[in-house]
């Protein structure tokens, strides 16, 4: 007895048909995910920059006769120059900005970021700690 292909049908081609449907889904998972540690990465890199700068131009600008944002301007490296350096009495600002790209059109990540450290100087700060500590046990002593 021969069973009848309606009740028993081929199902070629039914694997094909599904894989090329995932793998666009598949490929745009893995590829938003390389992306994404991509410019994760650029902004770490970016902010631990800025944050290397700043601090050795607080440390500089301690020194007499010492240029804060030259200093700062000498850990930063040469090809980027999406850094900028900002400087007053009190603090040191350096904020970077980068475009990445992706491959489609009209896609972009702009990556932001901003370090800024306060200079503070050690001999003045200690004497004032002195001070307010001489200050509270007089305070306390009576």
């Amino acid at each position: 007895m021969k069973i009848s292909s309606f009740t028993n049908p081929k199902l070629t081609g039914s694997y094909t048909v599904e894989t090329a449907c995932l793998s666009g889904l598949f490929l745009l998972v893995v590829f938003s995910s390389l992306f994404l540690i991509l410019g994760t990465s650029l902004k770490g890199t970016g902010t631990m920059t800025a944050l290397e700068a700043a601090e050795a131009g607080s440390m500089e600008a301690v020194r007499k006769n010492k240029n804060a944002t030259s200093a700062a301007s000498s850990h930063i490296p040469e090809s980027s120059s999406h850094y900028s350096i900002t400087e007053n009495k009190q603090e040191i600002c350096i904020s970077f900005e980068d475009v990445l790209t992706f491959p489609l059109p009209g896609l972009r990540w702009h990556i932001k970021g901003t370090a800024q450290t306060n200079i503070i100087r050690p001999v003045l700060f200690i004497e004032k700690v002195k001070l307010a500590n001489a200050l509270r046990n007089s305070l306390t002593a009576d």
